[in-house]
């Protein structure tokens, strides 16, 4: 190696002795029991319409005289053939949270002894909660009073069909009527820019369905990568957020959490809402030629566990640690979705115990063995006896009186003569032989001893004197295999007081301890290099580890340059509710409670309130778990800290808190913070999902189909 110059010794020497250091980032092909890629996605844009209208220049299907031309748009209205009779019902809320719309129109159901549900309306993002089914308005009236017993406020009549018999469309255009048995239509556009639906174009085929309660509700039916392109800008922008790396994470969540989830509306006649409440959707008027790339890309790749697609769950801002799911979504404990730190919060910098500036592994072991001196020969005799005293066992008063090969051979056989193979410390020649036909007892480490000596020259036949890059590997590599000293490539999860929280490979999860003596890397060029090392949830890093504690650290990423590696935030917020802000608010979900008082009774592992007690008149209360408790209190997240105050003549609650969403899963702020840092997407979702494999989705083998049977 005499050619080279010292880093690009030390390179070879380190990839010779230690092999890749980063995690194998490369999609395998997807498990069986993963679904296909679907010909057409249906997406809900609008439900309960009493009519549909669209502008002129579309292909109409379906007719009874075949596809139509409508050259001055057109009108679809509900026409069931027979004549049914309206029911009337009490509509007495419209809430976020599913679980809470449920419960509460069981509730109401039992009060006034009527079938009650809650229905998700796809144009407002809310679930509709209905009571009764009465056959007069009349009679619907009557009913109200017994609501208002329950504690009910405001509650109003609204009517739906009864029950649907031949179901039918009516289709208007330039004087003309069509009627279209059935619940569906399909609008397919003549123009390259797509279909217009209220001032926006959207790609495929444009779905009218006649719903149960005589309505209709308005579908997008298009393919699953057209679909993408409307939705990944609108999730995280790429003008605002120029990250391609986070934008091909929010990708692949955007996908695997699509396909999950398909069918959850098949009753109204869609797989997955436009909104807030699935992904929000914005058609051509948004797609970006950033977010296209990230979504080519990734084409057909989706995150799994366990055989099966994950739950993608992901959210704007998680305040620096997302959260338990279980703690969010108290029906769910999905294994992938455990809080972690997240690179939002920011970094810490970790000082080094080693020579500053040196290349890995010099110093490496400098907490067990200290650090390398002036004299190369002093520090050989001095590190490798501090080595076999570390494994107990006496270190005879030995010293090497040269660098030269065979005298540093000699003064090994000496001193390690209870630890290893003697044979190991031959000549090159004879060393070699015996890797060719190693010894029946030799284990993986007498052989990577052997390699480790012919590596750095120690078996060399020469006099020359081993330099100290082959000093430093030499050390580094008898720690390894006769220190018990375990190495450990992985990502980080972060920093905690006096340690560690890692990921290795194999997604097992560690808590590890960091002594003031450990060894510290940094990634620049022409390797690892000693020094302060700012390290960030999500860091690919290689341990050195001893038992639980960390010896040294390098952090296998370049930084890139400064001012680029800060994810942008949002930061903390307030928000002040009076008393009768807040009681009406809880009213809506809990009637008849009469709030008095909050009241936190449990929080999850990044702080976020996961149960909370409304304390109510006459010693009623409720308990409201998860994602609930920020929608009954309208925060903008569920971590937060509360007081009583009074702003100005009105005595109220201040809430003071961080994040905003729910805070399971991906942070897309500490996504672009990570893709700014140089991580690359699988890096950025390993993160996140507990080290979920990204997996490559076959395609369908159906032909494109009909939108209004596919999938």
């Amino acid at each position: 190696m005499r050619g080279l110059g010292l880093g690009a010794r030390a390179l070879l020497l380190a990839s010779a002795l230690f092999g890749p250091a980063v995690m194998a980032t490369v999609p395998s092909p997807a498990p069986e029991s993963l679904p296909r890629v679907p010909p057409f996605l249906r997406v809900g844009l609008a439900t309960d319409q009493e009519v549909v209208e669209l502008a002129c220049c579309e292909l109409v299907a379906g007719l009874p005289d075949g596809p139509v031309r409508m050259d001055r748009g057109l009108a679809v209205r509900p026409a069931p053939g027979a004549s049914v009779p309206p029911v009337y019902r009490l509509q007495v809320a419209a809430l976020k949270d599913e679980i809470q719309a449920r419960e509460l129109a069981s509730t109401l159901g039992r009060e006034v002894n009527q079938p009650a549900d809650a229905v998700f309306d796809a144009g407002t993002d809310l679930y509709r909660v209905r009571v009764g089914a009465w056959r007069t308005r009349d009679e619907a009236r009557s009913a109200l009073g017994q609501l208002e017993v329950a504690g009910v406020e405001e509650s109003w009549v609204v009517s739906e069909a009864g029950r649907l018999e031949q179901p039918a469309l009516s289709v208007e255009a330039a004087g003309r009527r069509w009627s279209v048995p059935g619940r569906w239509l399909a609008v397919t556009s003549r123009s390259a820019g797509g279909l217009a639906w209220r001032g926006s174009r959207l790609r495929g085929s444009l779905l009218v369905f006649l719903n149960d309660r005589g309505t209709l509700n308005v579908v997008n039916a298009l393919p699953l990568e057209a679909y993408l392109r409307g939705v990944v800008p609108m999730e995280l922008g790429p003008e605002e957020y120029p990250s391609l790396e986070a934008l091909k994470a929010q990708t692949v969540a955007a996908r695997t959490y699509t396909l999950r989830n398909l069918g959850e509306f098949v009753e109204e006649g869609y797989d997955i809402c436009a909104t807030p409440r699935c992904q929000v959707y914005g058609g051509v008027a948004v797609e970006h030629p950033l977010s296209d790339q990230a979504i080519v890309e990734t084409a057909g790749e989706v995150l799994a566990w366990g055989g099966e697609l994950v739950d993608a769950l992901y959210s704007a801002n998680c305040g620096g640690h997302t959260e338990d799911v279980r703690y969010v979504f108290p029906r769910k404990d999905e294994p992938y979705l455990e809080g972690v730190p997240c690179l939002e919060a920011g970094t810490t910098r970790l000082s080094s115990a080693a020579s500053p500036g040196v290349l890995f592994p010099a110093d490496a072991l400098v907490s067990l063995v200290g650090p390398m001196g002036p004299s190369g020969v002093e520090s050989l005799g001095r590190r490798v006896r501090a080595l076999v005293e570390s494994l107990g066992l006496p270190a005879p008063d030995d010293r090497p009186s040269s660098l030269e090969p065979e005298e540093v051979r000699r003064f090994l056989a000496s001193v390690l003569d209870l630890a290893v193979d003697l044979r190991l410390l031959t000549g090159d020649a004879a060393l070699r032989r015996l890797l060719d036909s190693p010894s029946a007892e030799w284990t993986g480490t007498e052989e990577a001893l052997a390699r480790l000596f012919l590596s750095t020259g120690v078996a060399g036949p020469g006099s020359e004197p081993l330099d100290g890059v082959a000093l430093e590997a030499l050390v580094y590599g008898l720690g390894r295999h006769i220190g018990r000293v375990e190495e450990v490539a992985g990502q980080l999860l972060g920093l905690t007081d006096g340690g560690l929280l890692f990921r290795d490979a194999a997604g097992a999860r560690r808590s590890l301890a960091i002594g003031a003596g450990v060894a510290a890397y940094g990634t620049e060029r022409g390797g690892a290099r000693s020094g302060p090392v700012d390290l960030g949830p999500g860091d690919p890093v290689r341990l050195l580890v001893r038992g639980d504690e960390v010896l040294a650290l390098v952090r296998e990423l370049r930084v890139p340059e400064p001012g680029r590696g800060a994810p942008p935030r949002r930061g903390p917020w307030r928000r002040f509710r009076s008393d009768a802000e807040l009681a009406s608010l809880v009213s809506k979900r809990y009637p008849g409670l009469e709030l008095r008082g909050l009241e936190v009774l449990d929080r999850g592992v990044s702080g976020r309130v996961a149960k909370l007690r409304l304390e109510g008149a006459g010693g009623r209360s409720a308990e409201v778990e998860g994602l609930a408790v920020r929608w009954t209190l309208d925060l903008p997240d569920t971590w937060f800290d509360f007081s009583r105050v009074d702003e100005g003549s009105r005595r109220g609650w201040s809430f003071r808190g961080r994040g905003w969403g729910h805070g399971v899963g991906m942070c897309q702020i500490g996504a672009v913070g990570m893709g700014l840092r140089g991580l690359d997407y699988r890096q950025i979702l390993a993160h996140y999902y507990g080290g979920a494999p990204v997996v490559e989705l076959r395609q369908t083998t159906r032909s494109a189909g009909d939108p209004l049977t596919s999938p």
